[in-house]
């Protein structure tokens, strides 16, 4: 009997998973932290389409990140059945947790799907942009925000240090990409509205990052945004050779503008960094006992009393999903701290991303992450020299990893999912880059075409300083 159904080939196959996955990576892009349940349905069409991909099946599986992260996946499922006979109590916390970890590896379906596109880079990151500015306004003071003045600490209907990483990385984005907005040839009023809207954009990420009162988050931008901003913008100025004196003049004004913004909120962000003076006062002088219960205090006694359990098991830690289950157990009073009804309840996690790794998988645990992420940054420097990533990309993606590994010093959230959406469009994008080649060509566009559209966009010396290291053509990105 004939099959009534049209026979699907392998080309059609693959551009119909490449549709589908790439359109659910930018639809995760723009409702990560709008609309939960969009989010995760994004995450199902992001990682089933790779599985049932035979193309991306193969390629991935020759890529050495995909390899180490097979060795890190059976890694954490033996140490997982290995607690769950040690601790029978943290059974299904053990399984819970490995599986959330697990779905961090999702971050190479993104890359798979973007291959270093660059087209397909810019929309993520535009509907990512729009989808937190969004936020921002659906849950804003519309009163503060007109004035540029916080009144209270907020999150934006997000925990506020969580908020606090991804407005920081917006407003990484934005200013990097700046001379994008002006760098393009003007189209009528076109030029004119694109500086407008990011103006716009930088007051309310501005205002955003300050009213979270994170100083974890506000710590990982200052360190980060203002050094590679003057990397980015002493390479633009020299490129389009504007002289020294309108230079000063730009960067002044710039100066002026985020002075003119922290000066609007100097009473909000003095208390914030002056509060808990006390407890530091104690910490310098040596005095850790009976410290005020504070924020502070909590997040010492807990990454002080995580050192102590990671030192009895400095090698394989206690267990995927231990973590708090060793918190509970430690008869501490200074680990339990007040919910929002005042009760008092143990501490969810160390405050520590670092810490916490050690204690669940020990020092190995620790030196597989440590190794994937060199991979990451490894890939990024090689699209650099090859000419394929730009420098304001290089600057972004390099940097806003750095943000992110300086923001984990000083809290735990990777399994939490508004996180876990943070990584995989972040990790995503980044590693992209080392499977353009591997691909042979990115989906619906190739990078020559791609490159091409840049070059009809803007200015022939802003694409060579875009990638000053490669070539600046075309067969650069073949």
């Amino acid at each position: 009997m004939r099959n009534p159904l049209p026979a699907v080939d392998s080309h059609q196959w693959n551009s119909m998973l490449d549709a589908t996955g790439l359109v659910a990576t930018l639809f995760l892009a723009f409702w990560a932290w709008l609309w939960p349940d969009a989010a995760k349905a994004a995450f199902i069409l992001i990682v089933a389409p790779l599985l049932a991909s035979p193309r991306a099946r193969s390629a991935i599986r020759q890529n050495r990140l995909a390899k180490l992260l097979l060795v890190l996946a059976i890694y954490m499922l033996i140490r997982s059945l290995w607690a769950m006979v040690e601790l029978p109590d943290t059974r299904g916390k053990q399984l819970e947790d490995l599986f959330k970890w697990l779905e961090l590896d999702a971050f190479v379906a993104v890359a798979w799907w973007l291959r270093g596109n660059l087209r397909w880079i810019n929309l993520c990151l535009l509907l990512a942009l729009a989808g937190i500015l969004l936020g921002i306004l659906l849950h804003v003071d519309w009163h503060s925000l007109v004035l540029l003045k916080v009144q209270k600490r907020t999150g934006f209907n997000l925990v506020p240090i969580l908020f606090g990483l991804i407005s920081g990385t917006a407003l990484l984005g934005l200013v990097l990409f700046g001379p994008r907005l002006w760098a393009m040839r003007p189209r009528g009023g076109w030029l004119a509205l694109r500086v407008t809207l990011g103006l716009l954009a930088f007051f309310i990420l501005s205002y955003g990052l300050i009213a979270t009162q994170s100083r974890g988050a506000w710590l990982a931008t200052v360190l980060t945004l203002p050094p590679l901003a003057v990397i980015r913008y002493l390479a633009f100025f020299r490129a389009i050779r504007l002289s020294l004196a309108k230079a000063l003049a730009v960067m002044i004004l710039g100066v002026a503008v985020v002075a003119g913004i922290l000066v609007a909120n100097q009473r909000a962000i003095s208390a914030r960094l002056s509060a808990e003076q006390d407890v530091r006062a104690s910490v310098m002088a040596g005095k850790l006992e009976n410290l005020p219960r504070s924020s502070l205090a909590f997040r010492l006694h807990a990454q002080l009393y995580g050192l102590q359990r990671w030192r009895e098991r400095p090698l394989f830690g206690w267990g995927t999903g231990s973590s708090r289950y060793v918190i509970a157990h430690s008869g501490m009073r200074e680990l339990r701290h007040p919910d929002e009804n005042g009760r008092l309840v143990w501490l969810l996690h160390l405050h520590n991303s670092y810490l916490e790794i050690l204690v669940r998988f020990g020092l190995i645990g620790l030196l597989l992450f440590t190794v994937g992420t060199y991979f990451i940054f490894d890939s990024l420097k090689a699209a650099y020299r090859s000419g394929r990533l730009p420098l304001d990309y290089l600057l972004f993606l390099g940097g806003g990893l750095v943000l992110f590994m300086v923001w984990s010093f000083f809290d735990f959230a990777a399994l939490a999912y508004k996180l876990r959406f943070y990584w995989l469009l972040l990790g995503g994008m980044a590693y992209s880059f080392a499977l353009d080649r591997e691909a042979g060509q990115s989906p619906s566009v190739s990078h020559a075409e791609a490159f091409r559209d840049e070059r009809r966009a803007g200015p022939d010396h802003c694409l060579k300083a875009a990638a000053p290291r490669g070539k600046t053509g075309p067969e650069s990105h073949r």
